[in-house]
């Protein structure tokens, strides 16, 4: 927990803006445009991949074709994304399934095959529910989507000790590291809570004429 948010510290604090938008968008719309925030997804896991890739071939003197690597990844995972929308969302469950469970035990001293083996049940239970239950999934994923894109915008602002955002994220992680996955998840809540309001009115007759 503490390597991320310290990478996150690093980065430009214009970025926070950006996170929050995102999270606001994946907060209160995510199920109506889940397809379009699975490519989005798809897209961003393919650049950080690429990323890596040319990374790892800086470290390992060559021995990789990077920019064909990096290539194939940026435009094959959205590309993916896109044209099997249905697993590409049902595999976004599962990612946040999985995360969900790593984020539970980082606290915990647990072997990385427990970690490990617990992340995949995770992930094969979100993504049996959003099988399952498509709507309700798709809103509850999304919004810890949203949740978290918040926390990292307050990691962020948090290297700027002089801003109330940076004195209230700093108190919070300094108290104990448990209340940040809490924070997270009760901002995810609440949007948990608007997603699901929309989605009633949604499908009430009354509002649809």
């Amino acid at each position: 927990m503490q390597a991320v948010f310290a990478r996150l510290g690093q980065l430009d604090p214009d970025i926070a803006v950006l996170l929050v938008i995102a999270g606001l968008i994946y907060g209160l719309f995510g199920w109506r445009i889940v397809r379009y925030l699975a490519f989005t997804d798809a897209l961003v896991m393919g650049i950080i991949l690429a990323l890596g890739v040319f990374e790892y071939d800086k470290r390992a003197a060559y021995l990789l074709p990077a920019f064909p690597v990096a290539t194939v990844l940026v435009i094959g995972l959205p590309w993916l994304a896109w044209r099997f929308a249905r697993w590409s969302v049902a595999i976004m469950c599962g990612v946040a399934g999985f995360l969900v469970v790593q984020i539970v035990l980082m606290q915990y001293e647990t072997p990385l095959a427990v970690r490990l083996s617990l992340g995949f049940l995770g992930a094969g239970a979100a993504m049996a529910l959003k099988m399952t239950l498509t709507r309700e999934t798709a809103i509850v994923v999304t919004a810890l989507h949203g949740g978290w894109l918040f926390m990292g915008a307050l990691a962020i602002m948090a290297v700027h000790p002089d801003s109330f955002a940076g004195r209230l994220f700093n108190s919070l992680y300094e108290t104990h590291a448990l209340l940040i996955p809490i924070v997270a998840t009760g901002l995810s809540a609440i949007l948990i809570a608007v997603q699901w309001a929309d989605m009633e009115r949604d499908m009430n007759p009354i509002y649809n004429g």
